[in-house]
């Protein structure tokens, strides 16, 4: 029998053959185990199983499928492709658990790109916290500072005075004031009127703290007022001040004023439109009615000061004083003064403290020391007096029909404004009930609306003297 050697039998399935730049395949992990596991099976495959080429054959280039050569090794394009992949990059495709352990690791750069790129990360993102927190800065300070203008707009002079004028405006809206028909009334005692009066009738609302005009000055009169009365300090301690209006305390003369408005211009004022009629933006509808200024003097006896004011007033009211017995110095008793006397006139009352000085001629009355001195025959009391406990109202009757009261709503140290019920002192015969023209409240429109055709009204007739 002869011998038959077994022949070789080729396969006749095409393996595909790998590219030439074979890519590492993405999920492979990079062990020599799993690459030749791979390619064992690959080879056992049966010969009538397939694989789908996926990969991009070269143009007209056929490989054989099998190489032979004695007792050599059988290589195929399957070991080629094997060794593609063991020589490819090892993709390390384990996720990491972010934990405690491995914080740091996470922060540790694989490689230089990496590392790099989050160095410029946090620089990013320091430089936008740095602008967010700038933005924020400058947002917050300029907010700031519009409150601040804000502020200081609503607590500044021109928005207070404006304010304060603008507010008297309604009362002016309102009235329908003109002189007194002296003809009727001409010889009625002025101790038989009630006159309208404004009490700090320079300020701007606040009693301390705020400002003084002259601007409201005007519109105080033009609101009515006849009697005006201001508290009156020094500019500065010794013989180079000169007399300004302000508030505060007599005691050691502290102004407590944001501005003072000197005395002179307050004269200015009065006497430029106190006694010229309406035009519609100076003087007033009243101009032939006497003009009552009370000077509360916080001057402490400084005669330099004193004598300023007699010749301030001597300067813009000369012509309009009463005759000289009507003077405090000459005893007059201006309760009993008839009206007819006072057209066109100017009455100066004020506190102890002019004494002295050449103010002792100008002054025709004083309202200190009126329980001390029988020539006194007018008094200055606070709105509370009336409510007081013990209070005696037939008593006020019968003095304010030989004497004058003017009455005021504060004190020395007040801040806030206020004004006050006024029936009880109306009903007691008060002549001067002065009120915040200023400050408008519910009492403050009853009081305008009692003056509102005149600024000189009749009392009752029980309330009159004979």
């Amino acid at each position: 029998m002869a011998n038959q050697n077994p022949t070789l039998k080729t396969n006749t399935n095409t393996i595909p053959p790998a590219p030439n730049n074979a890519s590492a395949p993405k999920n492979v992990t990079g062990t020599a185990a799993n690459a030749t596991r791979i390619a064992s099976t690959n080879a056992i495959k049966p010969a009538n199983n397939t694989q789908p080429n996926t990969a991009p054959k070269p143009a007209n280039n056929t490989q054989p499928n099998t190489i032979i050569s004695n007792n050599k090794t059988v290589e195929t394009n399957v070991s080629k492709s094997i060794k593609n992949i063991l020589n490819a990059p090892k993709v390390n495709t384990v996720k990491k658990e972010l934990g405690l352990n491995n914080i740091n690791a996470s922060k540790t750069p694989t490689n230089g790109t990496s590392g790099e790129n989050i160095k410029t990360t946090d620089q990013e993102m320091i430089e936008y916290g740095t602008v967010i927190t700038n933005n924020y800065i400058l947002l917050v300070s300029i907010s700031a500072a519009m409150v601040i203008c804000i502020i200081v707009y609503f607590f500044s002079s021109s928005f207070r005075v404006s304010r304060a004028v603008d507010s008297m405006l309604r009362y002016q809206n309102f009235q329908r004031i003109t002189s007194l028909e002296y003809k009727k009334f001409g010889n009625v005692r002025i101790g038989n009127m009630f006159i309208a009066s404004a009490y700090n009738a320079a300020h701007s609302g606040f009693q301390m703290y705020d400002y003084t005009s002259e601007q409201i000055v005007l519109s105080v009169l033009q609101s009515g007022a006849r009697y005006i009365e201001f508290n009156v300090f020094n500019s500065e301690f010794g013989s180079n001040a000169y007399p300004v209006v302000s508030m505060g305390y007599k005691t050691g003369e502290w102004k407590m004023m944001v501005i003072d408005t000197p005395l002179e211009t307050i004269f200015q004022t009065i006497t430029t439109n106190a006694f010229t009629i309406a035009d519609g933006k100076n003087g007033v509808n009243n101009p032939e009615d006497p003009l009552f200024i009370g000077l509360n003097l916080n001057t402490n006896s400084n005669l330099s000061c004193l004598n300023l004011i007699s010749m301030l007033i001597l300067k813009y009211f000369r012509g309009r004083f009463l005759p000289s017995n009507y003077t405090f110095q000459n005893n007059g008793n201006i309760a009993k003064i008839k009206l007819i006397e006072l057209i066109g006139k100017v009455v100066f009352f004020s506190s102890d403290g002019y004494q002295g000085s050449g103010l002792e001629e100008i002054i025709n009355g004083c309202w200190d020391n009126v329980n001390n001195d029988p020539n006194h025959n007018i008094q200055r009391i606070h709105h509370s007096a009336l409510t007081a406990p013990g209070f005696d109202a037939n008593k006020m009757i019968n003095y304010n029909k030989t004497g004058l009261t003017i009455v005021v709503p504060h004190k020395e140290g007040d801040f806030l404004n206020t004004n006050y019920d006024t029936i009880l002192a109306f009903e007691t015969g008060c002549q001067f009930v002065s009120m915040e023209f200023q400050y408008i409240n519910n009492y403050m429109d009853s009081y305008i609306t009692r003056f509102k055709e005149k600024s000189i009204i009749g009392k009752n007739q029980d309330l009159q003297s004979a």
